[in-house]
């Protein structure tokens, strides 16, 4: 990282202001580093002259871990409401949703140019391997729990052989927000793992179109049974939030059904500003489902056939006690966040010590974050110093999506690649205001502080996470929330003692 941003500041690749501040002097003692080419600044406070010493090794490019052979078995049967207690005493048998998707199969959806996402390990609930912390084998429990939960939701609303066949996506998120094409990755896992045999996408917003207009695919689809699956994608977007993929949402709903699609709506965060627009707007999703079936949605025969052709999911206990109030005219369903279909990666290696730090601080920078005041490198030092550490020195780091490219100046920014998972596994903690870099840091096995945005979506969605029983114990498994942004810093100072402790 270093010899890169030094060879920029050489050839004169950097603005006016990246001079003036830190293209002269800046090594060996660098304190901040600027990469305005892409609008967001990468800084590192207070690295060791020890460690600067040391040659700098780069971090490995396109690095897979490698992947591992698993039986399949059939899975245990869940109640309705939630799986069972894992039973600790007994080897699991390898059940499909633990069947790791081999990278170069999910690939094969992926528009063309798209690299293979990164490989994953086996979970491991019951093992006396020592190399596993105790705190991430609690984390591999709760996984195992969530994809058992997540194969009974979609199978309650796919059972038939035919629907398996075929499933139409719509609007996958090919942009470059990792959270997003972490959650197109778990969607694609999913489907797979139910043995979906053919996965067609189209495009109307979030997918650039990088894939078929939805408006063609859904009139000329390939499939010509009489039982077809249209699945839209999940995320945080139902609502006024961002309201141009809403509009669409809503619109679709009618030409889907009045051409033999059932439609399953893939976990959301729902969220209106504007409760007036919220209503008015489940009135327009009315509409159109009552045109898209030909029936009145007020009398009985209408409201069954609603409820059997229209299931929408959420990752939120509060968002789907909303939805049944907005939406008491579809099936309303509490389904885990699509990106616990994901990993566990294994971080062993991945970055050399040279470019790791004590705590990383994934901090948003736009409309959703409540904490962007505190992005800035002068405040944060100042609290660690007020901090109770003696004269141990805290190096840390403030990111955001967009720089994982530091790892790879040729990566493309809307490719979700292994150097957002390169970006993670630079710390020892991780603070973040962002639900998939919480997620991604919990799959990847680092310790967590998280603090919420504005609609409370990392909250409210670890809150029917935790309702697991495997999932539980937050604390143990080192998944811990703050209060607010000094709070945060001091619960990673915590953590940060007792991983250097252990």
């Amino acid at each position: 990282l270093e010899e890169w941003y030094f060879r920029r500041c050489r050839r004169g690749d950097v603005n006016t202001r990246d001079k003036k501040r830190r293209c002269q002097g800046m090594f060996p003692e660098a304190g901040v580093i600027y990469d305005d080419s892409a609008s967001r600044f990468f800084q590192t406070h207070v690295l060791d002259k020890k460690r600067r010493q040391e040659p700098v090794v780069r971090p490995p490019t396109w690095k897979h871990i490698p992947e591992t052979e698993f039986g399949i078995q059939e899975f245990v049967p869940l109640s309705q409401i939630a799986p069972e207690p894992l039973d600790e005493s007994k080897e699991p048998a390898i059940f499909l949703d633990w069947q790791q998707i081999p990278p170069a199969k999910i690939q094969s959806y992926l528009p063309n140019g798209f690299p293979e996402p990164p490989a994953a390990e086996t979970l491991q609930i019951n093992t006396t391997n020592g190399a596993i912390p105790p705190f991430v084998q609690k984390r591999h429990k709760c996984l195992a729990q969530i994809r058992q939960l997540q194969r009974e939701r979609f199978q309650s609303v796919a059972p038939s052989n035919e629907i398996k066949q075929f499933v139409l996506y719509l609007d996958p998120a090919y942009h470059k927000n990792v959270g997003d094409g972490l959650l197109t990755l778990g969607t694609l896992s999913t489907l797979l793992r139910q043995g979906v045999s053919d996965i067609q996408q189209c495009h109307y917003h979030q997918a650039l179109n990088r894939v078929a207009p939805c408006e063609e695919v859904i009139l000329n689809a390939t499939h010509k049974g009489s039982s077809k699956l249209a699945v839209w994608h999940p995320g945080g977007n139902w609502g006024d939030l961002w309201v141009n993929v809403q509009q669409k949402r809503i619109q679709s709903f009618s030409a889907l059904l009045e051409n033999g699609y059932s439609i399953f709506g893939f976990p959301q965060s729902l969220f209106y500003f504007n409760e007036t627009r919220g209503k008015l707007e489940a009135q327009l999703l009315k509409e159109s489902i009552a045109k898209g079936l030909q029936v009145n949605l007020d009398m009985e025969h209408g409201l069954e056939l609603a409820k059997s052709r229209v299931v929408l999911s959420w990752r939120e206990m509060k968002s789907c006690q909303i939805a049944d109030k907005l939406y008491p005219f579809v099936t309303n369903v509490l389904m885990p966040d699509a990106a616990f279909q994901l990993g566990p990666f294994n971080l062993t290696n991945l970055v050399p010590d040279t470019l790791k730090v004590d705590i990383v601080l994934f901090m948003r920078n736009d409309k959703e974050s409540l904490i962007r005041e505190f992005r800035n490198e002068t405040i944060i030092a100042e609290i660690f110093r007020n901090s109770s550490r003696g004269d141990r020195q805290i190096d840390f780091a403030i990111v955001d999506w967009v720089d994982r490219n530091m790892f790879n100046p040729k990566v493309k920014p809307d490719h979700v690649t292994e150097e957002a998972i390169y970006l993670v596994s630079m710390a020892k903690v991780i603070v973040a205001d962002r639900l998939h870099a919480t997620i991604l840091s919990y799959l990847a096995g680092v310790p967590v502080i998280y603090i919420d945005q504005i609609s409370g979506k990392i909250s409210n969605t670890l809150e029917f996470f935790t309702s697991l029983e495997a999932c539980r114990d937050t604390e143990a498994a080192k998944l811990i929330k703050a209060s607010n942004f000094t709070h945060a810093l001091e619960l990673a100072t915590r953590v940060l003692e007792e991983e250097e402790s252990d």
